[in-house]
């Protein structure tokens, strides 16, 4: 009987592991993009001022990029058509220039994407877009 008691007690034990180690697992996190500073400056070609943030849920942010849209019209990429992808910093956090906007989009996306220099939609997630964000400037 003594043997059944402590079987049964070594059980339990192994059975409360295992609980407690599966509950440590943690699922995949969703990759996310965030911004942090946004210019308040007219739309337009002339001004420029700097718009960062942070993303998180990137197991290897060099492997990732930032591509930010600027809203007048239709949504512009930043800061130049040449200049299209920002890089993630080692903290994960990012910053660029961008012209002005009546609202900003942030997408964090898979190195490969291609960004359009215009839309007239911002493109959904999913594929190589992996998070998307987007704020307005906060009235002075």
């Amino acid at each position: 009987m003594k043997n059944i008691t402590i079987a049964t007690f070594l059980c339990a034990v192994l059975m409360a592991s295992a609980t407690v180690f599966a509950a440590d697992e943690t699922a995949p996190v969703k990759p996310t993009v965030t911004i942090d500073k946004v210019p308040n400056i007219a739309p337009g070609p002339d001004g420029m001022d700097e718009i960062s943030g942070k993303v998180s849920g990137v197991k290897n942010p060099t492997e990732c990029k930032v591509i930010i849209y600027a809203f007048g019209d239709k949504w512009y990429v930043q800061p130049t058509r040449d200049e299209k992808k920002t890089e993630i910093e080692k903290d994960l956090t990012w910053a660029t220039q961008t012209h002005g906007g009546f609202e900003y989009a942030a997408l964090l996306v898979k190195s490969s994407f291609t960004a359009a220099d215009t839309l007239k939609s911002l493109p959904k997630e999913g594929g190589d877009v992996l998070a998307i964000t987007k704020q307005k400037p906060k009235k002075d």
